[in-house]
């Protein structure tokens, strides 16, 4: 867990964005925020903070997410922990309109259009949707010293990763084999995800940046284009790397 003032941060993007509370449901910024890395989504106001998910991660949220409430959604609606949450600062503050910040790039059109219709049904008061923008993201831009050492060792991953590598890639191997190799290498050194889909490239295929792994196998004389990241603590590496099988 990276150590800073979360609740610093809450209350200054609450005050800076003028709003009674924050919807967050771009998974880095629940992380970032919550520390939570399941599904769902996280509710932070001046009077509480919450992280809503279903029974698959309400034991892994309760570990993760020091200082928030954790909701489970069962039986009940999708956004029923929100409305309940919505309806206590209302009745609290007495407010005629609610502001709530959404995450604008993140959502979609067709979760706003629930999510408002669900809010219209169910409160009296009047409410405005606020975009957050880059609001969360502009703090996740500035690392700290821990942070800088967590992307050090998921560099250092895909360093070790690349090493193992070089001892197994022989002529004859397929591309999709040498792209299942990079990940395997990866989660044995430490990774726990993947920062993007694995490229592997050979031959002609090494024109192409962003190509996908195919059965062509490796030839001699092929170039092998290798692009591969992890994901670790969170944050991402990004690796290319090309070779030559055998002589140019």
């Amino acid at each position: 867990m990276i150590t800073y003032d979360k609740k610093k941060i809450f209350e200054e993007v609450l005050d800076n964005t003028n709003t009674h509370a924050i919807l967050l449901t771009n998974p880095a910024n629940m992380r970032y925020m919550a520390g939570f890395t399941g599904e769902g989504y996280v509710f932070i106001s001046h009077e509480k903070s919450i992280v809503v998910t279903d029974s698959r991660y309400t034991i892994q949220a309760k570990k993760e997410c020091k200082g928030f409430e954790v909701v489970e959604w069962g039986k009940t609606k999708y956004y029923q922990a929100l409305l309940d949450a919505i309806n206590e600062i209302i009745e609290k503050s007495r407010c005629k309109e609610f502001l709530l910040a959404i995450e604008d790039y993140e959502m979609t059109l067709n979760e706003f259009e629930k999510l408002k219709f669900f809010i219209e049904e169910n409160i009296s008061s009047k409410v405005k949707y606020i975009h957050l923008k880059d609001s969360i993201s502009k703090y996740r831009q500035v690392k700290n010293e821990e942070e800088l050492e967590i992307i050090r060792e998921a560099e250092a991953i895909g360093d070790r990763a690349f090493s193992k590598l070089l001892k197994k890639i022989k002529k004859g191997m397929t591309e999709k084999q040498v792209a299942a190799l990079i990940e395997y290498y990866l989660k044995e050194e430490g990774a726990e995800g993947f920062s993007f889909d694995t490229i592997a490239a050979s031959g002609v295929h090494s024109a192409m940046p962003h190509a996908i792994p195919t059965d062509k196998k490796l030839e001699e004389g092929d170039f092998l284009t290798m692009d591969f990241g992890c994901l670790y603590k969170g944050y991402c590496s990004d690796m290319t790397r090309t070779i030559v099988i055998g002589k140019a």
